[in-house]
């Protein structure tokens, strides 16, 4: 790879000539198609720190594509657009996911509830030593395993919610400004954690208040 690319045009089009170099050594990057400009770097950069992040935190695949980044458990319905997907109300693996919990709550039938759980583990992968024995089944396993598998669903605010425990937001490089502020870990117990009712059903009802924050 070289150690200079030149741009098509910097920050706007009016920027002309634009490049990026190194001082030393070679770019770290290699453009397969097409002269991007300065703004489609940051993006792609941007999408890159965000793809990778994703990945270190669930362990699945994620993928950039035309400046978003998505998970690639979600390609649409002609694999290369995550716009045209189905809209998922349940699926069967939160079912499973749902039974183990229920199942390790109760007490009774840990067995068949372990195995619900095993079976959501052996779909992603063939390694017998990732599932749960006896003494691994536990509820932060079970989360675990949730968080995995419903990525990207909007589904880990209620598992923790349900299980009273707090929410901590943190890891990532734009949570960065929470740590100043007293949102980064909020408990169970939180008054935030009751959502805003929606002002137009306030204005449409004057007896509903809104819930305190």
């Amino acid at each position: 790879m070289a150690n200079e690319l030149e741009l098509k045009y910097g920050c706007n089009p009016n920027q002309k000539p634009a490049r990026i170099f190194m001082k030393e050594g070679e770019l770290p990057i290699e453009v397969l198609n097409g002269r991007p400009g300065y703004i489609n770097l940051l993006d792609a950069f941007n999408s890159w720190q965000l793809v990778k992040e994703l990945k270190e935190a669930t362990g699945l695949p994620a993928a950039a594509m035309h400046e978003k980044v998505y998970l690639a458990k979600f390609p649409g319905k002609t694999g290369d657009d995550p716009k045209t997907n189905n809209i998922c109300i349940i699926r069967l693996s939160e079912v499973y996911l749902n039974a183990a919990e229920a199942g390790l709550k109760k007490g009774t039938d840990l067995e068949e509830a372990q195995g619900y759980l095993n079976d959501i583990i052996s779909r992603r992968t063939t390694d017998t030593s990732q599932q749960v024995s006896t003494e691994t089944f536990t509820l932060d396993r079970i989360l675990k395993e949730r968080r995995k598998e419903l990525v990207g669903e909007g589904e880990v605010f209620y598992d923790y919610l349900r299980n009273g425990l707090a929410i901590e937001r943190k890891g990532s490089w734009h949570l960065e400004t929470l740590k100043a502020s007293n949102a980064q870990k909020i408990e169970a117990t939180d008054l935030r954690i009751a959502l805003p009712i929606p002002q137009s059903e306030i204005d449409a009802n004057p007896n509903i208040q809104q819930n305190p924050r």
